[in-house]
């Protein structure tokens, strides 16, 4: 396992590096649906899907309900995205040099970026309200908010 597991309702998912995104029914213990999708870096859901940062830089959304592929986008392949984080409704990431990248999730269209101290976030950005917060490698710490 790679990051923390993600706990909703009655599934458990977690995301493995050379691995895959899994998810299991907590009572039963047994597997709901696994996909073959490397990551490092960690999972986000919403109502409706579950959205990883694979380990080439391809962002995905995933059908929470058993892994179908809903959208991906590539745009940041080689740019080692963090783990997916909730900027309003869309989904963002930080990637190797800093940025931050949004993602419209319904449909994984590029919406735009943002610079910050030119480092990496140290972890998976965290979520506080409406606030995405997360540390940079230069120990900057940056909560954004929608507009």
């Amino acid at each position: 396992m790679t990051s923390r597991p993600l706990i909703e309702e009655n599934q458990v998912c977690s995301a493995a590096f050379q691995g895959r995104i899994a998810c299991f029914d907590i009572l039963r213990g047994t597997s709901t649906w696994t996909r073959d999708i490397p990551s490092y870096s960690g999972i986000a859901a919403d109502e409706q899907y579950l959205y990883v940062s694979d380990d080439k830089g391809t962002v995905h959304a995933l059908d929470k309900k058993n892994g179908a592929s809903v959208w991906k986008n590539d745009t940041l392949a080689g740019r080692w995205p963090s783990g997916p984080q909730f900027l309003g409704s869309n989904i963002a990431v930080i990637d190797v040099d800093g940025y931050l990248h949004v993602f419209d999730n319904e449909d994984g269209h590029y919406l735009g970026r943002m610079a910050t101290d030119g480092s990496a976030a140290t972890a998976q950005p965290y979520l506080d309200a409406d606030q995405m917060i997360w540390q940079s490698k230069e120990g900057n710490v940056y909560a954004v908010v929608p507009r």
